[in-house]
């Protein structure tokens, strides 16, 4: 009888957990701009596969942004993957400057894997920044705030892409998979 009631108690937690977690990735808005006259210290564009529509997207979105003046630096961050000898860094820069002429300082964080040391460089390039705005595919970013936050930046700022390049159910797939995710950063957090 006692074990039953543990067990009870431990599966009305971990669902309380789980729709708590839902509900914070799905519930997330896909955007929280600085204002114009008070412009991030920097946007960090985290990388995707390359020659993606995400990465692609993800680049456009935060050159765009810089050019609206929302942060005074842009980094693209994102590093190899394990098909391809070009960063995912490089890739976006690639893309951004092709057949421009552009003096904006794109500055790469090429040496990351994930998305906690995407921010974790990216702060390393950028040390004096308190404030970001992270531009990611809308179900990205949930974690990526948590993260940000994590990492001591002040003020963290976000925006994403429309999700239109996506089938319903590839989103749904990274959606889920976001959910996991932040289950799996928790170690990272209480460091």
């Amino acid at each position: 009888m006692r074990l039953w009631r543990i067990m009870k108690i431990l599966l009305i937690a971990m669902v309380t957990v789980v729709v708590i977690d839902a509900g914070f990735v799905l519930g997330f808005p896909h955007a929280s701009l600085p204002p114009k006259n008070s412009p991030a210290d920097a946007i960090v564009v985290l990388g995707a596969a390359p020659n993606s529509p995400a990465i692609r997207n993800r680049a456009s979105l935060g050159y765009a942004l810089y050019g609206q003046g929302r942060a005074n630096a842009i980094v693209l961050s994102g590093g190899h993957t394990a098909s391809r000898d070009e960063s995912e860094a490089m890739n976006m820069a690639r893309y951004l400057t092709k057949g421009k002429n552009t003096s904006v300082p794109l500055v790469l964080e090429e040496n990351s894997n994930n998305t906690y040391e995407n921010l974790q460089n990216s702060r390393g390039l950028v040390p004096t920044a308190k404030s970001i705005l992270i531009v990611s595919d809308a179900y990205h970013l949930a974690r990526a705030f948590l993260i940000a936050k994590h990492l001591g930046y002040t003020d963290v700022y976000w925006d994403s892409p429309p999700s239109s390049y996506y089938r319903p159910h590839e989103l749904a797939w990274y959606y889920v998979r976001e959910m996991v995710a932040i289950f799996d950063y928790i170690p990272k957090f209480l460091r």
